[in-house]
């Protein structure tokens, strides 16, 4: 029986690698020292149940390939799926995938590119653009006429910056970023963006808002639509046996835009396959996997005031790959931030005003009333012996589940 504090491994997508029948590659995440035995060029692992033999293949970029053991990696698999007898307690958290993870599906983002008359940035490396904005955006209370589109992943306002080095600290500079890595389109992938103030692209935005602060009026009158996609890592290898290299690609969207009086930010994720370029003096991530490297993505929000600053789930960890199974409105790869005054996400209740009536984005049967600007938690009526009436932040009264599908926006983690 593997124990506990045994390894966990990754199949791999083997299409672009032309791998035979007779072996499978695989990326070896976890392994524990005890049920491992090196011989030689070659691992291996038993237990009872099953015995693999690998080829210690760019062991140090945690790949290696299975000898002919398609039918056991099967087996091996089904093993993980009970996690009291393969994965350590930190790794049940973590989904299993091909090549990466993945989030909301590119045909649910924001319309983008050249089609959806998306200007392009030209291809470099660890470079900026200026964009004038056709209207003031807001964050945390100062308003900026003029954002900057970083090559490496992100949004920053005041000032450019091409640093190809992510910080987990505070910023200087007000940055928004889903993803700051080291990005290089002279690879491969594109950077493109837009601003919008038509219905087309409005209209496919709103949905996000309304998930997220359902019964708000959001009158929306601009869009700022930035979409990194499919780019590879800088320093990455060309893809071989055993080493994908340029072919692990990441793909996110970030927008900006405007209600009546409030800003917005959302973060979308398609996937993410890689986490750290590299860098020769031996600082980054590995040429060929894109991970183990010492300065892991920061992906977030940080106003630079020394206040306002938020940071979404595995951001600046190792685990940076599995950002795209995570949100903050119950829709995996899919994050949204209210920026005006500050950062707040849809699981704050924030009062705007003196008469709202606010949901509790956690419980359908709870609401909040507003009173000069402190939130009262209220809950709704029962009904008959088992029923429980539930919030409607529409019509603004509670109501029987038949008649409001209440889901909750946010999961007590």
């Amino acid at each position: 029986m593997i124990s506990e504090t045994a390894m966990l491994l990754i199949i791999l997508n083997l299409g672009i690698f032309g791998a035979t029948n007779a072996s499978v590659l695989v990326r070896v995440v976890e392994r524990d020292a005890e049920t491992w035995i090196e011989d030689g060029a070659k691992l291996s692992i038993t237990s009872e149940r099953f015995s693999l033999s690998f080829n210690a293949l760019h062991e140090d970029t945690g790949y290696a390939e299975c000898i002919d053991c398609e039918n056991t990696i099967a087996k091996l698999a089904e093993n993980f799926e009970n996690p009291s007898e393969a994965q350590s307690s930190r790794d049940r958290d973590f989904p299993e995938s091909l090549k990466g993870t993945y989030g909301i599906p590119v045909k649910d983002m924001i319309p983008f590119g050249t089609d959806n008359s998306d200007l392009a940035l030209p291809t470099m490396d660890d470079a900026f653009v200026p964009v004038t904005l056709l209207d003031g955006f807001k964050f945390a209370n100062l308003s900026y006429n003029k954002l900057f589109i970083n090559t490496n992943g992100g949004i920053t306002f005041i000032k450019g910056s091409g640093a190809s080095i992510p910080d987990c600290s505070p910023l200087s500079i007000p940055t928004i970023t889903p993803f700051w890595a080291d990005i290089d389109t002279q690879i491969g992938g594109n950077i493109t963006y837009r601003q919008a103030t038509e219905n087309a692209t409005l209209s496919k935005v709103e949905p996000f808002l309304q998930k997220a602060f359902p019964g708000m009026s959001f009158d929306l009158k601009w869009a700022f639509v930035m979409t990194t996609y499919d780019v590879p890592f800088f320093g990455a290898s060309p893809p071989a046996f055993a080493c994908p290299g340029s072919a692990l690609r990441n793909t996110f969207q970030t927008i900006l835009t405007l209600g009546g009086t409030e800003s917005y930010v959302i973060f979308l994720y398609n996937k993410i396959d890689w986490v750290n370029a590299y860098m020769i003096n031996g600082d980054g991530g590995n040429h060929c996997s894109g991970f183990n490297g010492k300065h892991n993505p920061f992906a977030g929000l940080d106003a630079a005031d020394g206040k306002a600053r938020y940071q979404v789930a595995y951001a600046c960890t190792r685990w940076a790959e599995y950002i795209p199974t995570t949100t903050n409105i119950n829709i995996p790869g899919v994050w949204v931030f209210r920026v005006t005054s500050g950062i707040s996400t849809p699981c704050d209740v924030v009062c705007l005003s003196n008469v709202d009536m606010l949901p509790d984005p956690y419980d359908c049967s709870n609401y909040y009333v507003c009173s000069n600007g402190e939130k009262i938690k209220h809950e709704c009526p029962r009904f008959g012996k088992t029923g429980q009436l539930v919030y409607n932040p529409k019509s603004k009264v509670c109501v029987a589940p038949k008649d409001y599908p209440c889901e909750p926006i946010c999961q007590e983690i």
